[in-house]
Formats: C-alpha cells, structure tokens, sequence
C-alpha cells in the first residue's frame, strides 16, 4: 500500500503523548544539569522519532506479515516502559510539590530541585533509560530485514458531528421486514406448538440485528404481542442467564433462586396465557439440549407466541426451527439500499458546502460503495470516514486502496471497509479505540458508561489538552468522532450506543496482548501475561487469590469493574482487594465498583501512578488519609457509598484531582482543604442528604466548571461562590432549605446551566437578566411587589429545557409581560405557568396568558391556578405541532375536548378543575382525523357532560388508535366512562369518584374483545351508581387485572361478570363491600388463572366459601385484610398457595396460631403466612408485606 496516505499509526498516538511527557517541565527539571542523562534524553527522542517515521508502513503489513505484527508488539512494550519512567518522575516532582507547599520553605515562584529519598533513584532512572535506548536499537535495526519504509500520513482530517441516526431503521430491507412480519403475526394452526421459532440467519454485518429491531419496535407487533423481551445471546448461551433476563423483564423483579429447575418453572408459570415476542439476537450455541431445556419454560405461553433467532450459522436455526416455518436467510444489500444508507450516514448533519462536495464525488461515491458488497456495516464505516475527508484525491485514495483485495484481512476475519476506517482514523483516535477492546461484545454504552469511558482515557493519558477547552470536552469530541465513523450504532430510542461484533473483533485485534477481559464462567484469568496493561472483570474477581505473587500484575494499568454502571454486587474478597494494592503499582485505572469491601487500606499509597479511582456502590466508610498521597489522582468516584459519612482532612493535596463524585453519600461537611484543590472542574454532590453548608472559600476552586448540589440540604450558598468565573452548570434542584440565591451570582456571566427547580425561593437574585449565556433556569419566580420584574426573561433567549414561571398574579402591567418575548425562546421545551391563590382581576389572567404565547417548538405545555373563565386561543392552535403534553388545572375554564384534536403531535392530556363540555361530535369522515397520537387522556375533577359520537358511515373507528391509558377522577356528570370507537392500544382504564356513572363501556354494534383487544388492567373506585361494566355485564378478553374498590352495586351483581371468559385474569382485588354475603367467593365466580386475590373490607363477610377455591389451580397469593365478621378459614384450599396474608381479621387470628390454632391444618402447607405482622410460616421462609397497591411481595 506504499504511496497511500493514512491517518497515523496507532502506536504515532503513544508517542505523540511520549513526546509531550518528554518536553514537560517536570522532566526538563530533572535532567537540569545532568549533561549524561540529557544526552540519553535527547537519543531516546532522535530513536522515537525514527521509529514514528515506520509505523504506517508497519501498521498495514501487519495484517499479512506476522514478524511485522510482532515487531509492532514489542515497539508498544518498549513505549508502555519509556512512558512509565516518565511518568514517575512527574510523581516525584508532584510529591515534592506538595510538601514544598506544606512545609512554605520555598516561594511559589521559584523552581524547586529533585531530591529524591532513594539515593539510587537517578542512577536506576539513567538505568532504565540506556535499557529502553537498546531495545529501542533492536527494533530499529530490524526494520530494514522487515521492508518497513516511511510512509506519509494525513495531517489534517475534518471531525465531523456525529449524525444522531436510528440504527434500526431499515433501508433496501422492506420486503425483508415485510416477510418476518407475516411470519410473526400470523395465528398459527392448531397443530402447531404454542411457540413459533423465525430464525434469521446471514453473515456478519448484513444487518440481522438492525432487521430485528426494526420488526420488534413495529406498531402493529407492538400491539399483536402483550409482552416482548429482547436478549442478546452472543457466544455465552447460559440458560439461567437469559431465563432470569426474561423473567425480570416480565415481571420487573429479578429471581433470587440459584437453582435452573425452580427458575425456569418460575418462568413458565409468569407465561401462563400471555402471547409474547422474544428477540435472541447472535445465537452462537450449537448444543440443541441447552435451547430445548430452555424452551421448555416457553411452552406456558399463548398460541401466536413467536421467537425471533438471529445467527450467522444455518446449522444452528435449523435445530431452533420448529414446525413449518422456514430459515429465513437475509442477502446482501440491493444497490440502491447501500447507496441510501450511504446517503443517509455521509450527509447528514454537514452544511451546505460539503454537500456540494459530496454530490461533486458521486462517481467515486458509487464504486466505493460498490466495493462494500452489500454489507451495511462496511457502508455505514465508509461513508462516517467519507464524509471525513474533504479532497477528491483522498476519496481516490481509498477506492484504490489494495485493501478492498487484500486476501490477508479475511484470513484474520477482518472486513476490508472497516480496517481502512480504521487506518484512516487520526493517531489520537487509535488509541482510544483500541482500548474499547477490554469491553465483552454486545457491551451497551449508556450516559454514565460513556462518562465514565472519558474519565478513563483520560487517565490513561488518550485525551490531548486543548487551549481554552476542558478535557472532558475533548474526551466528549473524541466520543462523538468514533460515533460518527460508525464504529459506535447509536440507538436512539435509549439513547445507547455499542459496538458490532466485527467493530469489536477489529479493536481486540489492534489492541493485541494488551487488553484482557476475565469472565468468571471462563476461568480465564491464565492469559494474564506480562504484556497485558488492560484488565477487565465482569460480576468477580475472587479466583484471583489463585494468582497471588503473579509477577503480571505489576504491569497493569488498568483494572475495571464492569458494567461502569453498577447492576450488582461484586465478590472481590479481602485478599484479591490485599492483592491488586500490593502489586499492581503502575495502575493508572482502578474500579472497585459495586464490589463488596467495606474499606479502603492504608496499602492503596502504592498506586502513586493512579489517575482514576472508582468505589462507587461499595460498603466503604471512610477513605484513609493514604489516599491523599495518590498526587496524580484527577478522577475520584464515592457515588452511592451509602456509608461514607466524610472526605479525609487531607484532601487538598490532590492537587491534579480534576472529578470528584461524592453523590449519594452521607457526607455532612467538606473539608477546608477542598478548596485547595486548584485543578478541580466537576463536584457533584448530588443527594448528600446531610449536607448542609459548603467552606466559605469555595470560591477558591477557579477552575470548577460543574458544581451539583441538589437534593441536598444546603441552607446558605457561600458569597464567594461568585467568585467561580469559569462556572458554567450549577445544579440546586430540590435544596428544600435554601430560600436565597447570593446577591452576586449574576457575576457568574459563563453559567449555562442553573437549574433552581423545586427550591422554596423567595425571590430571584437581582440583575439576573445579565447572565445572557443562561441555557438553563428552571424557575423563574415573581413576588409580591416585584411583578414587574418579569420582563428580565425578556434577555434570556438561550434558555433550554424546562421554565417554570410562578406568582404569575403579581404581575400588575401587561406590558411587562410583553417583553418577556416566550415566542422568541425557541429551545423551550417545557413551559409551566402558575398563578397561586386567588385572582383579583381574572381579565388581566387572560390578558396575562395571552401575553405569554411561547415559541411552536414547545413541547410540553402546563397552567396552574387560572381563573379566568377562557384560555386564550393559542392554546389549542395547530401551529403547535410539537406539541405532546398539556395540562390545565384551570378552575372556571369550559371548553370542548374536540378543541384539541387540532394538535397533531398531542400525547398526554391532563385535566383538571375544568368546565369540561363533550357534547361535539367524533366524525370518522373528518379530514383531520383526531387524536391520532394520543396515549393518555386524564380527567380530574371535571363536571363533563357524556360523551357523544356520531358516525357518518354508521361504522365503529378507531377514534383513539393509540390511547394506552384512560384516567377518570370525579366527573360527576359522566354516565359512561368511555365513548364508543375501537381502542386498538389501550392497555389501562382507571375511574375513581364518577358518582352518577352507570357502566363503563358503551352499548355498541362492536364485540368488547375488537373494540378493547390490547386492555390489560382496570380500576375502578367510588362509584356508587356504578351496575355493570358493559350492556352483557362483560369485560374485555385480553384484561390481566381488575381492582375494585367502594362500588357496591357492581360486586353485587358480580355473577353476571363471566370471568371465566377471561383466561389472562391473573389478579382479582376486591375492596370495600358493604352487602351482605354469607360466603366468598360463589362457586364459578373466579376464573382458574387467577394467581392473586386479594378480599378488603368485607364488614359483613363470615365465611370463605372452599367451593369457591376448588378450580383456583394457578392461586399463589391470597390476602384477607380488614375481615372482621370473618369466622375461619375454608378446607381445601389451593396446595398452589405460596402465601397468605392476613391483616385486621380478628377472629381468624387465634384460629391460625402455628401449630395448635384450629385452621392451622387447612393452611400448614402455605410457605409463607403473614399474621397481622408476625410471621407464621417456618423460619426459613421468606416475609411478606405488600405494596401500595396491594400486591403481595417478598423482601
């Protein structure tokens, strides 16, 4: 590839930061005087130097030249030692630093001298050095034996934003997506098994994933499947795993047993009945009897329920296939797909003059994406490292590149299309992607592990200072340029990103012997060698006391717990805690998170190279003083260190601590000392809930860029806080006790972000309208006398997010109001108006509100207190089109539910307080046909008349075809709780207080399972008039669980509920009957699925009928509560009972007593039973309590 320009090497990256570490002062000081050792300096620049000329011709011939990737190896091995040198001269300059500070024996200005303690110190350095040197040598003169040769490089890439793109979106794949969806929602005939397998097979980077996604987030599979789990398998096929992924997915609580038989059973009785969607994504187990021990907890599950298996090996969906459903296997990419997709990811987000550009290559743009071979993945890598490049000579480059024939890149199974991405990247980017080597496969990068993944390349030395920039910011722009060349797929739907199996393949390779990731369930801890400088540890570390006196953990530089965000806890014993202190003194990266120590040695003083820390989640109490003489540390991370109650005195001498993350912690005060922390740019104290001041010399921390102090009890804000010119984000959300905000805080004229929402301030801090850069306010709040003072908004056009505006009723002239300019605030997202109390002019309300139009890219809209008796017209106009939550407690307002329909983007309506009138007409023929996004509709206390629906081709329309949940609160004049139409969506009715409501569904020509066919879940509360649920007394086929509470006249005409019909029916609670009945419950009232019921106050209750239990073969939970006419319990009732509770049933108490009680025998067999807080059952079982809903639950 001799002549091609690339992006430099990934070891260029190295030694470029060598470089840097080579010309800084502390190493300049050292040598000072030293004639030898600045020759030897100055040779180990010239010989670096030399090598850096080789590396892109070495980079490339790696791939078919085995002694070049060797040579390679050895040159990192030779950079990690020169680094390190360097690196403990800069810990010595720092620690001679701190104690010149302590001791105030020199002045601040004058250059200080080494010393070192150890008299052989220099003599070992110089030793060091002239070893480095002649390996050095070595490797230089094997280099004319290896035909490397100096080979140019692109000094100058433009970094490209990266595209917020939805990677499941689909191109040149909708017959594909077509295909799988008729597989899926298919009803399956009567010989068919309950479950369908629809494997999806194809090599990697054909786009089975993307394919998956894109089907599994459908509307129309959202709707034909009341669960779905995604599960990505990759090439651990452990059954207790993904059982226990499902079941905490369906259940929303994880599965404490260890042991696979009672796990997967647990399993297939939570799949009882339910028609559900999984999603295995890169199947690689060959072993047939780990998926049928697997698939038999599936076997529970409705008929229709499908599992979608991707994989790249036919022989494997072959033996997960079952009935007649073929192997569905995905072809490459059609031509117009790729160049689509290209499109998609090489122009978006550019301007208009790199479009231009783009357009002008289209010729070359098509033979590159020619050369992909319909593989999405390789299109997605060239056009992020396309639109990277601004020549038609560096375009030309690549589609020439021998590369794209190269057989050798296959031999190691790397597809062409990335590696160039790869070699084409910056030197300042290799590293940083190699180092995503020590992260498993299929590894999802969330908001706190890219964070995280920053703080750590920082440590590790990969982030280049940039002037005037935080490094945060330049770890971020490194992120986001990786992202954007696609070796991230973002998901836009979590706001997720990870890495492809091939990406990672790609890293794993480049990285070499130097990353390791340990997996318990692979024991693999042996590959520990000499050369690996990266470890990583998923869930332990405890067989590492196998490898105590292991002479590799003193390379190490860095130690991970992974996942970075905390999911469990850790077993890291004592001694591998004793071992990895001791040893691995040149860590510049520890995590110890989520790990089960409780405290930090005094042996941690060894790490003196460290740079990040990380205790997060753990049981420490206190850190030792030892820490503080860790002078390089610039990331500290105690979050959720629920024990640690302060920070060393000491702290101070960290002086390069840039992060500190004490949040979540029981810290009452900070240390003095954290002033004098000079280098500090994020303090977050976030939920410190004793903490109530902070040092009056705050003000001292002039580098500090982020400061959270919210939800913390902080009463005062020091004046120096002022003083923080380069401040730009301060977080007091939530401090309840802070009432005033400094005087002086508009001083800080580089704050974004100061975010007040939630606090009881009085007033807002004068002259606020000077801090123009404001992003972020929160709250705005106006008190009497200085309504006025509303017009300082008027400055703030920059402000993001959420604004609050509260004490709207001071506000005496309009015309102040007027300046606020709301309809200039175009990143407003969140707008909420309050007026508190009573009105004295509710014309000027109106004119006020009027006044207040924001900008039409608001997106949710809320108004409190009104009192006026109209809301003015923009309100419901449709030139709010982004518009997706409104709410309006609005007392004397009347208006027409049909008013909304004008907002097209409406999600969420809430209503309260309001005159609301329904007596307008829902017509199907409507050219803009209503509501056709909204998913919650609530109405509180509102006097509306009922609903009227007239149909113009006298056929029922889905006039809310994505309504998921339907909330009544006192509408007294409401008679029936719904209008007629087909919900297709809605999955939740709750109705409390609607006192003259006589049923719940409306007569109609519809059956209630096609116009109900998602519902899931009913509450019914308080209403007194309340007969039936329906015309037939019928409920919807698809309903899970029904609640009802104060409805007399309907639980007395419970025979005609049918619930039989219901065979989802899996939790029954009844609250609150005042009619008399003898015995409970009748004989065929409950349907056998039901799993929990619970009887509630039933004062006149005397007996549980047994007959009533006999066919509840599923009932696992019965609560009896507030029974107190209850005399006994019933024989024979269901040995399927795991608990039973009872509370405030007085005569049953004595009569349950363990043991000798006269019911004990008819419920001995209850694992669980729970008497008026006692606990009856045998010791070793669980205790039970219940939620506020009722349900039963074990701690």
């Amino acid at each position: 590839m001799a002549g091609l320009m690339v992006g430099g090497a990934l070891l260029s990256g190295f030694i470029n930061v060598l470089f840097d570490r080579l010309a800084s002062k502390d190493v300049l000081h050292f040598f000072q005087g030293d004639k030898l050792n600045q020759k030897l300096l100055k040779k180990l620049k010239t010989m670096l130097l030399s090598a850096n000329a080789l590396l892109n011709d070495g980079e490339d011939k790696q791939l078919g030249d085995n002694n070049v990737r060797i040579w390679l190896d050895e040159l990192k091995e030779v950079l990690y030692e020169a680094d390190h040198v360097m690196d403990k001269i800069g810990t010595e300059a720092l620690r001679l630093e701190v104690e010149k500070d302590e001791l105030e024996s020199t002045s601040a200005s004058k250059p200080f001298n080494f010393v070192f303690n150890n008299p052989f110190e220099m003599s070992a350095v110089k030793s060091e050095l002239e070893e480095i040197l002649d390996s050095l040598k070595d490797l230089l003169e094997q280099t004319e034996y290896l035909g490397l040769k100096k080979v140019d490089h692109i000094t100058a890439l433009h970094r490209p934003q990266a595209p917020l793109l939805d990677d499941s979106q689909v191109y040149g794949r909708e017959d594909d997506k077509e295909a799988i969806l008729k597989l899926l929602l298919c009803d399956d005939d009567a010989s068919n098994p309950n479950i369908s397998i629809v494997p999806i097979v194809g090599m990697g980077g054909i786009g089975k994933t993307t394919l998956a996604q894109s089907v599994y987030y459908d509307a129309n599979v959202e709707k034909h499947f009341a669960l779905k789990v995604w599960v990505t398998i990759s090439d651990d096929f452990d059954v207790c795993k993904i059982s226990n992924i499902i079941f905490a997915k369906i259940t929303g609580k994880r599965n404490q047993t260890d042991e696979l038989h009672q796990l997967l059973k647990d399993l297939k009785d939570a799949l009882v009945g339910k028609k559900f969607l999984f999603v295995f994504d890169d199947v690689w187990n060959e072993k047939y009897e780990l998926w049928d021990l697997l698939k038999s907890s599936f076997q529970s599950g409705a008929k229709g329920s499908k599992v979608i298996v991707t994989t790249r090996n036919e022989d494997i969906a072959l033996k997960m296939k079952t009935g007649n459903i073929r192997t569905y296997e995905l072809k490459t990419m059609s031509d117009d797909g790729c160049w689509q997709l290209f499109e998609e990811h090489a122009f978006d987000n550019v301007d208009s003059k790199e479009k231009v550009l783009l357009e002008q290559l289209q010729e070359i743009r098509r033979e590159i994406v020619k050369k992909c071979k319909g593989l999405p993945l390789a299109v997605k890598s060239m056009a992020g490292l396309l639109r990277s490049m601004r020549t038609c000579q560096d375009w030309r480059h690549v589609l020439r590149s021998d590369v794209w024939e190269r057989p050798d890149c296959l031999d190691i199974g790397i597809v062409p299309a990335l590696w160039l991405s790869y070699r084409f990247l910056p030197p300042y980017l290799k590293p940083c992607f190699s180092y995503l080597s020590i992260f498993p496969k299929d590894y999802e990068f969330g908001d706190v592990d890219g964070k995280k993944l920053i703080l750590i390349w920082m440590a590790e030395g990969l982030l280049q200072p940039q002037e005037g920039r935080g490094i945060e910011d330049v770890g971020e722009d490194y992120l986001n340029a990786l992202i954007s060349r696609s070796f991230f797929q973002r998901n836009t739907r979590n706001r997720s990103f990870s890495m492809h199996d091939h990406i990672h393949d790609l890293a794993v390779y480049v990285s070499g012997h130097s990353c390791l990731i340990y997996d318990r369930c692979k024991n693999d801890l042996h590959k520990l060698s000499s050369k690996t400088r990266h470890l990583s540890y998923m869930e332990n570390l405890k067989y590492i006391e196998n490898f105590d006196d292991l002479p590799t953990m003193k390379n190490l530089r860095s130690l991970i717990a992974l996942p970075l965000r905390p999911m469990r806890p850790y077993l890291f014993t004592r001694l591998a805690h004793e071992i990895v202190l001791r040893d691995a003194r040149c860590l510049r990266a520890l995590s110890f998170l989520g790990g089960c120590i409780n405290e930090l040695t005094d042996s941690i003083e060894n790490l003196k190279h460290l740079r990040y820390l990380d205790v997060s989640h753990t049981n420490v109490k206190e850190l030792p003083a030892s820490v503080c003489v860790l002078y390089n540390l610039e990331t500290l991370l105690l979050r959720k260190c629920k024990r640690l109650t302060q920070l060393p005195d000491s702290i101070g001498k960290l002086k390069h601590l840039r992060y500190l993350d004490a949040s979540h912690t029981r810290v009452e005060n900070l240390p003095a000392s954290v002033c004098a922390l000079y280098n500090l740019e994020t303090l977050l104290l976030s939920r410190c809930k004793m903490l109530t001041r902070l040092p009056d010399s705050i003000g001292k921390l002039k580098h500090l860029r982020y400061l959270d102090l919210s939800h913390t009890r902080v009463k005062v804000l020091p004046a120096s806080i002022s003083a923080l010119y380069n401040l730009e984000t301060l977080l007091l959300e939530c401090c309840f006790e802070l009432t005033l905000l400094p005087t002086n805080i508009s001083e800080l004229i580089n704050l974004h972000h100061l975010d007040i929402g939630g606090l009881s301030i009085k007033e807002m801090p004068p002259r606020i309208c000077n801090m123009i850069n404001l992003q972020t306010l929160g709250e705005f709040v106006l008190c009497e006398n200085d309504g006025y003072r509303i017009k300082e908004l008027g400055k703030l056009d920059n402000l993001h997010g959420r604004l609050r505006i509260s004490g709207l009723k001071y506000v005496r002239e309009v015309s102040d109001v007027l300046e606020v300019n709301l309809n200039n605030k175009k990143y407003l997202k969140e707008l909420i108006l309050e007026w508190n109390g009573e009105a004295d002019d509710s014309i000027r309300e109106r004119e006020v509100l009027t006044a207040l139009q924001p900008h039409a890219n608001l997106k949710t809209l809320k108004i409190f207190g009104y009192k006026d008796t109209k809301l003015p017209d923009w309100v419901v106009d449709p030139s709010y089109c982004s518009l997706e939550e409104v709410y309006l407690d609005c007392e004397n307002c009347c208006l027409s539910l049909l008013s909304f329909h004008q907002l097209s983007s409406l999600k969420k309506l809430d209503i309260k307080y309001l005159g609301f009138d329904l007596p307008y007409k829902f017509r199907n023929n409507s050219s803009n046909n209503s509501f056709r996004v909204l998913e919650e509709i609530s109405l509180k206390f509102s006097p509306a008349s009922d609903w009227s629906f007239v149909n113009t081709n006298d056929q029922e329309v889905e006039i809310f075809p994505c309504l998921k949940k339907f909330d009544l609160d006192g509408c007294g004049k409401l008679k029936v709780a719904l209008p007629i139409g087909i919900f297709p969506s809605l999955k939740e009715i709750i109705i409390r207080h609607c006192n003259e409501l006589v049923t719940v569904f409306p007569s109609s020509s519809s059956d209630i399972d096609v116009a109900y066919p998602s519902l899931r879940r009913m509450n019914i509360n308080g209403c007194s008039r309340l007969e039936s649920f329906s015309e037939m007394g019928l409920l919807p086929f698809s309903l899970e669980s029904l609640r009802i509470e104060s409805c007399n006249k309907l639980i007395d005409n419970r025979m005609q509920w049918n619930l039989q019909r219901l065979p989802t029916l899996t939790y029954l609670r009844l609250v609150n009957y005042r009619g008399v009945v003898d015995s409970f419950p009748e004989e065929g009232l409950l349907p056998p699925s039901l799993t929990g019921l619970c009887i509630d106050n039933f004062d006149k209750l005397t007996a549980l009928n047994g007959n009533g239990f006999h066919l509840l073969t599923s009932l696992k939970h019965l609560q009896l509560q507030k029974l107190e006419e209850l005399e006994c319990l019933p024989v024979g009732l269901p040995q399927t009972l795991t608990s039973l509770r009872m509370v405030d049933c007085a005569l049953l108490k004595p009569r349950c007593k363990r043991e000798t009680g006269e019911d004990w025998p008819n419920i001995q067999h209850i694992p669980d039973i729970f008497v008026d807080h006692q606990c009856r059952a045998a010791p070793s079982v669980s205790i039970l309590y219940s939620d506020t809903d009722g349900c039963l639950l074990t701690v």
